[in-house]
């Protein structure tokens, strides 16, 4: 979780803003919006995560369709 604390510190508000525009979104979403934010590749996010860079891939459409 130091990375989203870290993208907190850059992007002062960004995750908070995410929250108030977006209520629904729970813990991994956002961690995946910071590590989206931080331009992370798939394979990078999927490395932090332990798990399939598809399972990344999957995530990510399914987080850009809620944020729709």
């Amino acid at each position: 979780m130091h990375l989203v604390q870290e993208v907190e510190g850059l992007h002062r508000g960004y995750l908070n803003h995410l929250k108030d525009d977006h209520p629904g979104l729970t813990a991994y979403e956002l961690r995946l919006c910071a590590y989206m934010k931080s331009n992370l590749t798939t394979k990078e996010i999927a490395t932090i995560l332990n798990i399939q860079p598809e399972s990344v891939k999957k995530a990510k459409q399914r987080l850009r369709k809620k944020l729709a």
